[in-house]
């Protein structure tokens, strides 16, 4: 759902987007797999295993939330505003350059 989000809202960026969210998991995985060692062995494991499902079912509410106040969230972000306009001014020219962006060492010299 939240990869679905990203490709919607940052269009053309949506590559580096999708990375930022692969960094955070792999920084969660990693700082999951240090501390699972200490929560199963501080608690017995009926315990440990019902805050663990605790947090999974605090994820939940993720989807929802996007769906509820996910629009609002895009419109208020800059860059998601700016990622919809080049995208929409890339589908107009056809995926081309204009002119006037156009670097200069393209541009036709008049």
């Amino acid at each position: 759902m939240v990869t679905g989000y990203l490709m919607d809202a940052y269009l053309s960026y949506a590559g580096s987007a999708l990375a930022a969210l692969n960094f955070a998991r792999c920084i969660t995985i990693g700082t999951c797999s240090v501390f699972a060692h200490e929560i199963f062995h501080g608690m017995d494991w009926n315990t440990a295993g019902s805050v663990l499902a605790a947090a999974a079912t605090l994820f939940c509410i993720g989807p929802p939330l996007l769906i509820h106040y996910g629009e609002r969230m895009r419109c208020r972000s800059r860059f998601a505003v700016f990622s919809a306009i080049v995208t929409l001014e890339e589908r107009i020219t056809g995926g081309t350059l204009t002119q006037s962006a156009k670097p200069a060492s393209e541009a036709q010299v008049v």
